[in-house]
């Protein structure tokens, strides 16, 4: 199960204020992308967590392992 965008997990990961060792190498570089998109402001945090849950729910059964590491 994908936790709410009111997580505070979310926010942290899309700031690259935790670092994980993920398996899934599509979630690594799906992760730079929308930290960079917040870092330059090119996106708002709001915004970017949203598209960030979008891939996670368009990819869960992928991503298994990996939310497990993140949210527990």
């Amino acid at each position: 199960m994908i936790p709410a965008a009111s997580n505070p997990n979310w926010a942290k990961l899309v700031k690259g204020e935790v670092s994980y060792t993920f398996k899934c190498l599509a979630l690594k570089i799906a992760l730079t992308r929308y930290q960079n998109r917040v870092k330059f402001n090119d996106a708002g945090l709001n915004e970017t967590i949203d598209e960030l849950i979008g891939f996670f729910k368009k990819n869960e059964a992928l991503l298994a392992d990996d939310i497990k590491t993140i949210f527990g």
